[in-house]
């Protein structure tokens, strides 16, 4: 069993960020909140086991805040659709997802994507870089970027500020 990899918050500045709007682009949101005041990207793998213990969190984050002005976007990265939907499923995630173009843990390609561009923008220094959470207010010049497991009490302070 892998170890957790609980990690806080970092911000960045937007305009420091080339990948961010390209990276934001890849989501797609049936919800689609025209008043959202902030977008929740997430991006996990099926095969990564930190996804499979933030789930549970990121879930619990969805409940409390979907209502809100808040639009939640799920990426499922290198994982065939089959295994994404079958972790989407079996998580009982209503999350908005959509389905990553490479399909397989191909490093040569990963490290060629706007993600594997993004993530070593952003110095994740993991090798795959799962899970990942950004955390974009519209109006804000800087983004949050959590770079491993959310941290439950910080993220929730976070969005209750930001919805406030």
């Amino acid at each position: 069993m892998k170890k957790h990899e609980y990690v806080n918050m970092e911000f960045f500045y937007k305009k420091d960020l080339y990948y961010l709007d390209k990276i934001l682009e890849l989501k797609t949101s049936h919800s689609k909140k025209k008043d959202s005041l902030l977008t929740f990207n997430t991006f996990y793998a099926e095969w990564c086991p930190n996804c499979h213990y933030d789930v549970k969190t990121l879930k619990q984050v969805f409940n409390l805040f979907s209502d809100d002005l808040v639009d939640f976007n799920l990426n499922m990265m290198l994982s065939n659709d089959k295994n994404s939907i079958n972790f989407i499923k079996s998580n009982n995630l209503q999350i908005p997802f959509k389905m990553s173009n490479l399909k397989t843990r191909d490093e040569q390609s990963f490290l060629k994507t706007t993600y594997g561009k993004f993530k070593r923008e952003v110095k994740d220094e993991r090798k795959w870089g799962f899970p990942i959470h950004i955390i974009n207010k519209k109006e804000e010049e800087e983004v949050a970027v959590i770079k491993g497991e959310i941290i439950k009490n910080e993220i929730l302070e976070y969005l209750n500020n930001l919805v406030s």
